[in-house]
């Protein structure tokens, strides 16, 4: 389609057509938010029931009232390691959990291994219910993102699972008409996500992106992601440049064989006169028409946008509600961060008290981790996430998201106590004495992570070796090998000395803490 036949397209056929398709979902949400109550108990009811066709669900809901007491009473609270035995009675075909899932979405837990979350056709549509009214509201307040094209990043994959035929399309996350018109409004299409290697992922997504000069909207998860593109983009600006003039991938094309390539020589002419460096005059040029970006902008991202920010000062910023691999929580909804009160079942522990109840008790300034009960089967699931309830701008109770309650994510990786636990007895001699894995994510290109000794200083080879067999141990763990082959990670890097406690102390001091105060953790964020 040529260029402005594809620009009338967009403004008046395609993304009309996306928003009328979701209006009445935000419809639903919007007028039914001070009957939340009675929603979320009809929700429950109905998973109930769902649950009672099969044989397990039926044993474990006989007696018991469909309702949040029956809930309690045939369920404690769980994690994926409670429910991993049910979940492969699904893979292996049996009936167990209620719907029939269509696939097992891969996702990683607070140690290396996997977790295959069952997606099933009713958990779909707890997911529409909250793309739907999130996208509506987005395109309300941002009129401008359907007069350009989008870039929707994908989530991606490590190498051996593109490697062995598996996809994680976010697109899927939208029923197949929106999808269909979403696909002709992307800048980027879905079969980059098919290359052979990340890396040629990632080069191809770069020249998709510096081709569409009608840019308007970006949505990706974490800011870092974006920031690792623009720093490819300069780095390989020759190779780049040499794509679009000749319309191949040239050292790329096996890679990329089932990618169109791209000839754009008025864009080839434009990187021609870039700097070295990213900046924010080279990329104002490039994409003049920007109007969104969507990213994670609280909790260890934070620092990052403010990045992005400072690149984009013409570009709007907004944060994203919470949506995990298993459930979706809060969404971004006329400036506040609303209980994605149509999806799943809610519940929340407080992370002062313990106690757990139903989100209409919530309360301002609470503290809180989510439970999940949805459409997939699975009941009373714990997310590992912390929210803080604040009073929103409308009055309306608004979940902010914190962090993680175990752990440190600072692009994603998700790493656990138990995972540096592992590293750092793995790396440890006798007359090395390990202190703590710490993240870097301040006042640094890009994060890190450094495994702290307290020993003799040890020569340049050896602690060569020491890295090197921590990243591959580390790189066990699923999504901190994402993260570096996506380069938002630095390698890991091991510091032996006999002063490392005192360093360690300092770093916290610095930090804000007093030295009193000041715990040794084996894993901990500076």
């Amino acid at each position: 389609m040529k260029p402005f036949s594809r620009l009338l397209a967009l403004r008046f056929i395609y993304s009309p057509l996306l928003k009328f398709s979701v209006y009445l979902s935000y419809l639903r949400f919007k007028n039914g938010l001070s009957l939340q109550e009675k929603t979320q108990k009809s929700i429950l009811e109905n998973l109930l029931k769902s649950l009672s066709s099969t044989p397990w669900g039926k044993s474990k809901l006989s007696g018991k009232k469909k309702n949040y007491s029956g809930l309690k009473e045939a369920f404690p609270l769980g994690h994926y390691s409670d429910w991993k035995h049910l979940i492969e009675r699904e893979m292996g075909g049996e009936r167990v959990l209620g719907d029939r899932p269509f696939l097992f979405q891969p996702t990683s837990g607070s140690s290396h291994e996997k977790k295959w979350i069952p997606y099933t056709p009713s958990l779909m549509k707890e997911f529409h219910e909250a793309i739907g009214p999130w996208l509506f509201d987005l395109f309300r307040q941002y009129p401008k993102i359907g007069k350009g094209r989008q870039y929707w990043s994908l989530s991606w994959l490590p190498q051996e699972m593109r490697q062995l035929g598996i996809t994680n399309d976010d697109l899927s996350y939208f029923p197949f008409f929106q999808r269909e018109i979403l696909n002709r409004c992307l800048c980027c299409p879905p079969s980059v996500s098919l290359a052979k290697t990340v890396e040629a992922s990632r080069l191809a997504t770069c020249v998709y992106l510096v081709s569409c000069r009608d840019l308007s909207f970006i949505f990706i998860w974490g800011p870092t992601f974006l920031l690792e593109l623009l720093e490819l983009i300069f780095e390989r600006r020759e190779a780049l440049i040499k794509m679009l003039e000749n319309g191949d991938w040239g050292d790329k094309k096996d890679e990329l064989s089932n990618v169109p390539p791209v000839k754009n020589l008025e864009t080839a002419t434009l990187l021609k006169s870039f700097s070295k460096k990213v900046n924010t005059k080279d990329i104002a040029q490039l994409w003049p028409e920007l109007e969104l970006i969507s990213c994670w902008d609280t909790g260890t991202s934070a620092l990052w946008a403010l990045k992005l920010k400072e690149l984009f000062p013409k570009t709007n910023i907004q944060g994203k509600g919470l949506f995990a691999t298993e459930a979706v929580v809060t969404i971004p909804f006329e400036g506040d961060y609303l209980l994605s009160y149509r999806s799943h079942f809610y519940e929340f522990r407080c992370l002062e008290t313990g106690n757990v109840f139903p989100s209409w008790e919530l309360k301002e300034g609470q503290r809180v981790s989510p439970v999940i009960s949805s459409g997939n089967g699975l009941f009373r699931y714990i997310l590992k996430d912390e929210l803080l309830v604040t009073t929103g701008k409308k009055g309306r109770l608004s979940l902010v998201f914190q962090g993680r309650t175990e752990g440190l994510d600072l692009v994603g990786e998700k790493l656990s106590e138990g995972v540096a636990r592992k590293i750092l007895n793995e790396l440890t001699l006798d007359k090395r004495k390990p202190i703590s894995l710490l993240g870097f994510s301040v006042e640094v290109k890009r994060p890190f992570y450094l495994a702290l000794f307290e020993g003799e200083e040890i020569g340049e080879e050896e602690l060569k070796t020491l890295e090197n067999k921590g990243e591959k141990l580390l790189k066990e763990h699923f999504h901190y090998r994402l993260a570096r082959e996506l380069n938002q990670l630095d390698p890991l890097k091991v510091k032996v000395f006999p002063q490392a406690i005192e360093y360690y102390l300092n770093l916290k001091k610095k930090g804000g803490m007093v030295e009193g105060d000041i715990k040794i953790d084996l894993l901990t964020k500076v």
